[in-house]
């Protein structure tokens, strides 16, 4: 519980590897958008939520979770519910710090925790996760656990109700095509990892948030940003579909067709970047590529949708040349560089020294964490990472080598020059004296427009 990455501590702050069930609970999380998580343990009898690491227990800097009010409330629920099945009695009422509801307590007030699958998820993986210590016992008998299971069954499906309620949606193009978007509230409401994404294949989202009401931002790489206020309430969905407008124009394809049964046409479609096509509006694989497509032989009437796809020239240098520096010399170091339009940051490419790890970070100018990443290195070598950041509109950006584990990097600090661009991504320069580039050959995710169907 203490092996995780951690957003004070570094990627271990333990001072041990990844163990195998570390490893595998990362890897299952990297597949999936978890909305709400538990975690349970035995010691004492108390829901403790998020933050757990502080640099400054109690008082400061990563104590409270920006939506510290939706933990005070989703824990007082468990507690109470709890202590209904109880009687009232004794069970699930401890109290470590003044001021807060019995039976519940603010991880970083209680005592600083570094390392732990509670403040990974929340801080990391966009989910909402809180530990729930049920025993005072580390370890209680088998035989008593039918009496910590009628004690927590309500509180615990109340819990897990809780991840229907909030916002949701689903955001999609005029065609009903899902677009992978980001989601979140302006100022400081979603910082610290506290927004939350669409699926990029189904295009649903859920945003789990205290009562209130909010300008709510959606933002996806070649689409126009909206901002639209909503009033969420307590125990309930509020449902809120989004159709998002490309800034891109979209492709020409050519006219309806009519053909006999058992025969292949060949379409057409003029427009920028690359034209694909699809079998549906909303199909996420297309079935041909270039300006024109042949068909299979048809016997029922078919459409097929045609779809720009304009793909950002890669930010160079492509290649990694240089000299191998330290973990230490490398991290904290960034890059500088403005978005003109929101843009989504596929991968950049390193040469590292052996398998390991780096954790890199999207911040803002002023250094607030935008978001943030722990990538494994299986091999050395030159390789791409994958980081699938959603880059906003904003001069003055850093991409941050914040931290390196069991192997260098190559940067260079010779043979090229600022800016670094390609119109719409550019690197002006990097904190710290003279030269310093440890990210090469910046790929971004193709911008897509609407699709134009033709009918045969």
């Amino acid at each position: 519980n203490r092996n995780y990455p951690d957003a004070i501590g570094g990627m271990h702050p333990d001072g041990f590897a990844y163990q195998t069930e570390t490893t595998a609970f990362l890897n299952f999380e990297a597949t999936r958008n978890f909305v709400l998580a538990a975690n349970y343990h035995g010691g004492t009898e108390v829901v403790n939520f998020p933050l757990d690491t502080s640099n400054t227990p109690g008082t400061g800097a990563f104590s409270y979770h920006p939506h510290d009010d939706y933990f005070k409330f989703v824990s007082q629920e468990y507690a109470q519910l709890c202590q209904t099945a109880d009687g009232n009695l004794n069970y699930m009422d401890a109290v470590y710090n003044t001021g807060q509801f019995p039976g519940t307590t603010n991880g970083a007030a209680w005592y600083s925790v570094f390392g732990g699958r509670q403040d990974c998820n929340n801080y990391f993986n966009h989910s909402k996760e809180v530990t729930v210590e049920i025993s005072n016992l580390k370890t209680p008998l088998s035989s008593d656990l039918p009496f910590f299971w009628d004690r927590n069954r309500q509180a615990l499906l109340n819990y897990v109700k809780q991840a229907s309620y909030g916002l949701q949606g689903i955001v999609t193009d005029a065609s009903g095509k899902p677009i992978h978007a980001k989601i979140y509230i302006g100022g400081t409401v979603d910082n610290s990892g506290s927004w939350v994404e669409t699926s990029a294949t189904n295009g649903d989202y859920h945003k789990v948030q205290i009562a209130g009401t909010y300008n709510v931002i959606f933002e996806a790489p070649g689409y126009a940003t909206q901002t639209i206020p909503v009033t969420i309430t307590n125990g309930v969905a509020t449902y809120l579909n989004v159709t998002m407008i490309p800034n891109t124009s979209s492709p020409t394809a050519s006219s309806d067709v009519t053909i006999c049964e058992g025969q292949t046409t060949t379409l057409t479609a003029t427009g920028s970047g690359t034209i694909k096509w699809y079998n549906a509006a909303n199909a996420t694989t297309s079935v041909g590529t270039g300006t024109s497509f042949t068909t299979p032989a048809l016997n029922t009437t078919t459409s097929y949708f045609a779809e720009s796809e304009v793909t950002l020239v890669n930010v160079r240098p492509t290649a990694v040349t240089g000299t191998s520096s330290t973990n230490t010399a490398v991290a904290n170091r960034y890059l500088i560089f403005n978005c003109t339009t929101p843009t989504k940051l596929k991968s950049v490419l390193i040469n590292a020294s052996a398998a390991g790890q780096i954790l890199v970070e999207l911040q803002d100018s002023t250094g607030k964490m935008l978001e943030s990443k722990v990538v494994r290195l299986t091999t050395s070598g030159s390789q791409d990472i994958a980081l699938d950041f959603f880059l906003p509109a904003q001069n003055s950006l850093r991409l941050v080598s914040r931290q390196l584990s069991s192997t260098n990097l190559t940067v260079a600090t010779t043979g090229f020059t600022y800016p670094l661009t390609n119109g719409t991504v550019t690197i002006t320069a990097n904190s710290g004296s003279g030269k310093f580039l440890p990210f090469f050959n910046w790929k971004f995710e193709p911008i897509k427009g609407l699709r134009d169907e033709v009918v045969v």
